[in-house]
């Protein structure tokens, strides 16, 4: 019985961890029916779905969260919303964004790697090629084809 119970006190302490070592939080900004979202988003899974309410809801979730920078703001010509990796925290540091977004709203997305999910799409979807750097590296500067 004495192991069993140090056994749940390790598993509570463990839990207790893994809360400090994630953040979760929701921002909710006023949005017009067809007005512009802007994300910019590294190394993330965004995931957009769309609502008749007017406004954005943003549900961000950071592990761990001193990797990140995040920002969201709005004003007349749109929602803005940015999580930017820090330097040095390489591979391990994740970052999960689920926002809803008016049906009418257009949304400009810049992504740095990650992944893009798009729910409940009706219509036409275009998605331009990435813009790319007109003078790319040389590949002997490290770079190396994919």
């Amino acid at each position: 019985m004495q192991n069993l119970n140090r056994l749940i006190q390790i598993a509570r302490h463990a839990a207790a961890l893994g809360d400090l070592a994630r953040e979760k939080s929701v921002h909710v900004l006023p949005a017009e029916p067809h007005g512009t979202v802007y994300v910019h988003a590294e190394d993330a899974a965004l995931r957009v779905v769309r609502w008749e309410r007017r406004q954005v809801e943003a549900a961000i979730e950071l592990t761990p969260p001193i990797a990140w920078r995040t920002g969201t703001d709005y004003d007349d010509n749109g929602v803005y919303i940015v999580l930017a990796k820090r330097l040095g925290f390489g591979g391990f540091a994740k970052a999960t964004l689920n926002i809803v977004v008016p049906h009418g709203a257009h949304l400009i997305t810049r992504l740095e790697g990650g992944l893009l999910t798009l729910d409940h799409v009706r219509g036409t979807l275009s998605i331009a090629p990435p813009q790319q750097d007109p003078t790319p590296p040389a590949l002997g500067d490290g770079i190396r084809p994919t």
